[in-house]
């Protein structure tokens, strides 16, 4: 994956969930998905074969018509359609090439009588979900001028599907006309990350499973007479502005909204702060009187597969991506260098090539970089 920065794939994240809670947002994310696939247009569609009337989406473009009509008579002759059927599951993502030679694709009569009308070569798809009579895609517009879809963009939909499908999840728990607040406090409990709420005074509203262990065990974050306190001083500085922005309904941005932080013990964390107090977010917390929700999760690879589309992403060798992880784990080049058995001025070399290839520009993006990759659910127990 050549295009895209640290920084605008955190930010994107950050704005694919907000999306769960602000559908009306979705039009404004996809727009960015579109930029940083590289394609022409980004749709998050529903596809109901049995009931298409029943089928929608959203869209980086005002697409109603051409949507309308790809469900009045297209849906069911899509090529894509037809060769996922019984072969697919959900966070698969599939490219034209997969199933069929661009030459063949060209010649259907989906591409011939309904791609062509609108300037579009290809459509590449991820999977949100999928039953035996519905699917949900994020599909990925191709131009006549860009060509068909390749295992660069590929790369870029596997780091961004798991993130989509968990927004996807959550906003369909909030879609009941009527919310009550347990509700929204279990699905909080079922993320790892540690999920704080917070009222104008700074007061905890609700603290996830994750976060009360936080909060008893002190390391991180405490509760001294009920209001939220942060050891790392710098992130607590960045709390304190981002609060009273959010007490104004304004949203932070960029560094106020991800910030690095560090427990007393050294372990390195990520601070996220989400403002509660407009269109949905308003609706859904209201009877909580929280104005933002504070999101820290600890700064690590949690699968293999990680480290995989990290390497993949930014041409990491096997030693950069080492010390990366390193990095991310123990923090300081002298840490860093004593686990790996390293000179400092090795580890250091290696980091500069790092910074190089990613576009970070501290340590403390690498922990960026890990904590927007990483999953925020809790593993799932069988």
């Amino acid at each position: 994956m050549e295009s895209g920065t640290i920084r605008e794939l955190l930010s994107l994240i950050g704005e694919i969930y907000d999306a769960a809670i602000d559908p009306t947002h979705w039009t404004y994310v996809l727009g960015r998905l579109a930029s940083f696939l590289e394609v022409s247009r980004a749709l998050l569609v529903l596809e109901d074969a049995v009931s298409p009337e029943q089928s929608f989406f959203y869209s980086s473009h005002d697409m109603t018509a051409i949507f309308e009509r790809y469900v009045g008579g297209y849906m069911l002759i899509n090529p894509a359609r037809l060769a996922m059927v019984g072969r697919i599951k959900d966070g698969d993502t599939v490219l034209t090439t997969d199933y069929m030679t661009p030459a063949e694709y060209r010649e259907t009569r989906f591409a011939k009588e309904f791609l062509s009308t609108f300037d579009t070569a290809d459509i590449a798809v991820g999977v949100i979900e999928k039953t035996a009579t519905r699917i949900t895609i994020l599909s990925a517009q191709r131009s006549l001028e860009q060509g068909f879809a390749d295992e660069a963009l590929r790369e870029k939909l596997v780091v961004l599907i798991p993130h989509i499908q968990r927004a996807v999840r959550i906003a369909a728990i909030l879609e009941h006309k009527t919310i009550a607040a347990d509700n929204i406090y279990e699905t909080l409990d079922l993320l790892q990350a540690a999920v704080i709420l917070v009222n104008r005074q700074g007061t905890i509203v609700h603290a996830n499973n994750e976060a009360a262990r936080m909060l008893a065990d002190q390391d991180v974050v405490s509760a001294p007479r009920g209001s939220l306190v942060l050891n790392d001083r710098d992130a607590a500085a960045v709390l304190s502005v981002a609060l009273d922005l959010a007490a104004r309904d304004e949203v932070p941005e960029g560094e106020g909204r991800h910030v690095p932080l560090a427990a007393t013990s050294g372990q390195r964390f990520i601070l996220t702060v989400m403002p509660l107090g407009s269109g949905r977010r308003q609706t859904v917390f209201s009877a909580s009187s929280a104005i933002a929700a504070v999101c820290i999760k600890k700064a690590e690879f949690d699968v293999p597969s990680t480290l995989s589309i990290l390497a993949n992403q930014y041409d990491l060798t096997k030693r950069e991506l080492a010390v990366l992880v390193a990095s991310v784990d123990f923090g300081t080049v002298p840490q860093v260098a004593a686990v790996m058995g390293l000179s400092a001025e090795t580890v250091k070399t290696h980091l500069k090539s790092i910074y190089q290839k990613t576009g970070a520009r501290r340590q403390g993006d690498l922990v960026k970089l890990a904590a927007g990759i990483a999953s925020p659910f809790a593993p799932s127990r069988t």
